[in-house]
């Protein structure tokens, strides 16, 4: 999973147990092909929705009511029509509709967090993952690996960017279908930003936007400029005028729902695949001297905070689902409900990416200010 290629032999399975519990969820709702394994949630079916009578439940007593000894409950008696509540004046078909948007739309929560977080390889080609594995602790030494070079993957959707961020699983699936298209193009260009090393000004820039705007929660907006001040040593102010760094960052325009993924890696990044990156550098630094211990009181956080957002995913698809028996299945939710849920699963993934570039981007920065020892990467087999 992830992007392709990518065939790190070190750090794998880090997050095997935090990723369990979303595993067995995801492994009891869904099949193979992403459908879900009760067949009546599979809303995609007009065959699933002819299956049943749709009344709405303040219909119920307008039709005739029978109390009968023998089955304990109230029977309704209700006439096989196409027709439903007469005021909304809504046939079967666009009762169905409706619920078909709505079983859809927990089967793509449930399915990007199968993809995003890479389920079935305990998250080692998601995002996060392939940033973890950059970096290794051997015995008493950490390993920080960067890319000395621009990235490129060669493919003909990078346009004039050398790589596309598509080819992650999942990445595309949420740019196009879960976030809406003002969205999406706010994180592209974040990620852009951040992916092409920017300056801090354009940065600031962005986060400004995105708070005035209101296209991110409150909740982002502070993780971004607390890692902002974090990063780059100075605090976060929305200037009324840009600085000399500050130049509007490229935003592709686009006439279709169609969200460019492109994105320029410059040197001093993650390694997103060895094949894409010709100069790979590594840090090795001792973690029994004072300034070890500071990288690995930061690598921490930064494992710290994936567990977090793991965690957090868990929370998500617990408020989707209910134990029944050994097995999982679909709780009874409403819209509110549901939108509310979409709406965390959007922050939960921004944050898991931007996060994590942000966290190793100050864990490379931060290294690079003490000594170090200089090797050849390829000499030692970590690839």
């Amino acid at each position: 999973m992830g992007i392709s290629g990518s065939k790190q032999s070190a750090s794998s399975n880090v997050f095997e147990k935090e990723l369990k519990g979303i595993n067995i969820i995801i492994n009891s709702i869904l099949n193979t092909d992403d459908t879900f394994k009760n067949k009546n949630y599979n809303f995609l079916s007009h065959d699933v929705c002819n299956n049943y009578q749709v009344v709405l439940e303040n219909e119920l007593s307008k039709h005739l009511k029978v109390q009968l000894a023998d089955f304990g409950s109230t029977l309704y008696l209700i006439p096989n029509n196409n027709k439903s509540d007469s005021k909304m004046k809504m046939t079967k078909s666009e009762i169905c509709e409706k619920i078909s948007s709505h079983y859809i739309s927990i089967l793509y929560i449930i399915t990007l967090i199968k993809y995003i977080y890479d389920i079935e390889n305990n998250g080692d080609r998601s995002f996060g993952g392939i940033i973890f594995r950059n970096i290794h602790i051997v015995d008493n030494m950490m390993k920080i690996m960067y890319c000395d070079t621009e990235q490129r993957d060669g493919s003909t959707q990078a346009k004039k960017h050398k790589m596309t961020l598509s080819t992650l699983d999942g990445f595309k699936f949420f740019s196009q279908f879960i976030l809406d298209a003002d969205e999406a193009k706010l994180f592209m260009r974040l990620m852009r930003a951040i992916l092409a090393r920017k300056p801090k000004g354009q940065i600031r820039t962005l986060i400004c936007e995105a708070a005035k705007t209101q296209n991110i929660t409150k909740e982002e907006l502070n993780m971004l400029q607390t890692m902002y001040q974090r990063n780059y040593h100075e605090p976060f102010v929305c200037k009324k005028s840009p600085s000399n760094d500050a130049s509007p960052v490229e935003s592709p325009m686009t006439n279709s729902r169609e969200i460019d993924t492109s994105v320029s890696i410059v040197k001093n990044n993650p390694i997103l695949s060895k094949q894409f990156c010709p100069a790979i550098e590594e840090h090795s630094i001792y973690l029994n001297t004072k300034e070890g211990k500071m990288i690995k009181k930061l690598y921490d956080d930064m494992h710290a905070r994936y567990r977090q957002n793991l965690e957090r995913v868990y929370g998500i698809l617990q408020s989707l689902v209910v134990k029944n028996g050994s097995e999982y299945v679909l709780r009874d939710i409403d819209s509110k409900v549901l939108n509310n849920i979409i709406q965390d699963t959007k922050v939960c993934v921004r944050r898991f990416y931007l996060q994590s570039i942000l966290d190793f981007h100050h864990m490379l920065d931060t290294s690079k200010n003490i000594p170090h020892l200089k090797l050849n990467i390829n000499q030692h087999g970590l690839f």
